[in-house]
C-alpha cells in the first residue's frame, strides 16, 4: 500500500518548474528522477520479493536455530538457513545445483554418512515424490561475479 501511495503522490504531484530550462528545472527534474527510480526499482526490481521468502515453522524443516536474513522487497540474500530457497552454486561437473535438483521434492545430503531413510520411507508411503541428491561439499564453485 505504500508503494501505491507513493506511486499516486508521484503522478500528482509535479512541480511547475520541471518543464524549465533554468537550474531550478534541472534540480526538480534530477530530484523527481531519483524519487522515481527509488519508488519503481522496487517493483521491477525486487529479488527480495522473488527470491528471498522464507518457511517458517514448517514441519518438515529441520530447523538449525540459525535465523533467516532480513526481508526486504527488493534486496536479495543467500542463505543456508533451512527453510531459505537454496542460494546457487556450480556443482564441479559443470551442472548449476538447481539443474540437480528433481522435478518436485529435493533432499539435499551433505554427508552420505547422514541416515535419511526415515524422511525417504514417509515419502514413499504417502506417494510424495523425492529425490535424495548427495553434494560433496568439495565439488562446490561458489559463483563468480560472471557466473
Amino acid at each position: 500500500m505504500r508503494h501505491a501511495e507513493r506511486a499516486i503522490r508521484e503522478r500528482t504531484s509535479v512541480p511547475p518548474e520541471l518543464e524549465a530550462a533554468t537550474p531550478e528545472g534541472e534540480a526538480a527534474r534530477r530530484r523527481i528522477g531519483e524519487a522515481a527510480y527509488a519508488l519503481h526499482v522496487q517493483q521491477f526490481a525486487c529479488a527480495g520479493l522473488n527470491y528471498g521468502y522464507f518457511y517458517d515453522r514448517s514441519p518438515i524443516i529441520a530447523y538449525d536455530g540459525e535465523a533467516p536474513p532480513a526481508y526486504s522487497m527488493y534486496d536479495y540474500t543467500p542463505s543456508t538457513v533451512p527453510g531459505c530457497r537454496t542460494p546457487h552454486l556450480w556443482l564441479r561437473d559443470g551442472r548449476s545445483l538447481y539443474d540437480a535438483l528433481g522435478p518436485d521434492y529435493t533432499l539435499m545430503r551433505f554427508d552420505p554418512g547422514t541416515d535419511v531413510s526415515g524422511p525417504v520411507e514417509a515419502a514413499a508411503r504417502t506417494r510424495m515424490p523425492l529425490q535424495v541428491l548427495d553434494v560433496d561439499a568439495s565439488d562446490i564453485r561458489l559463483p563468480t561475479a560472471t557466473s
